[in-house]
């Protein structure tokens, strides 16, 4: 159970320091491993903000074909860049960023949540004072969370393996 614990939290020098200690095996193959370190890796960027490095390390280690088959994972980092940018009233760069995030208010997937969210999100810029916009609800920091659990489901599903929050997980 705690193997488990610790595998499925990307917790794999801690996994591996068990294993040493205790003698349990890691019940997974090489590549669930090496799965399980991109998560870490991008768990770390997302959570330090660097969210144009998740995206560098998902093409990198996923190739740049896990991320066109999934233009949704892609959005939710991008539109959470544009986020920090207005919650660190850092402005001039969310002017500059706005012109390559924009491109997702024409994508479309069967329906017009791209565009809704897309616009809703550079209301953060207009606004000024990201706080007083109609779109404050986006500046949640409960949507970190969410956002690294959605990467996360979408690379298992990637790798086929099940996700607890498979019937969420849409690849679009």
């Amino acid at each position: 159970m705690v193997m488990d614990f610790l595998l499925a939290h990307g917790l794999l020098p801690a996994a591996q320091a068990f294993q040493q200690e205790a003698g349990c095996p890691i019940p997974m193959d090489s590549e669930k491993l090496a799965l399980v370190e991109t998560q870490k890796i991008v768990k770390d960027f997302i959570f330090n903000r660097q969210f144009d490095d998740a995206i560098r390390a998902l093409n990198e280690i996923l190739t740049p074909a896990f991320l066109e088959a999934r233009p949704r994972v892609r959005f939710l980092l991008e539109q959470q860049k544009m986020i920090e940018l207005c919650r660190a009233r850092q402005f001039d760069e969310a002017l500059k960023f706005s012109r390559e995030f924009i491109r997702w208010e024409s994508v479309e997937l069967g329906d017009d949540s791209f565009k809704k969210e897309c616009r809703s999100t550079m209301l953060l810029m207009a606004y000024g004072d990201a706080e007083s916009s109609p779109a404050s609800d986006l500046l949640d920091t409960n949507r970190m969370t969410s956002i690294f659990q959605y990467v996360v489901d979408n690379m298992k599903t990637y790798h086929g393996i099940p996700t607890e929050y498979a019937s969420l997980v849409r690849n679009g």
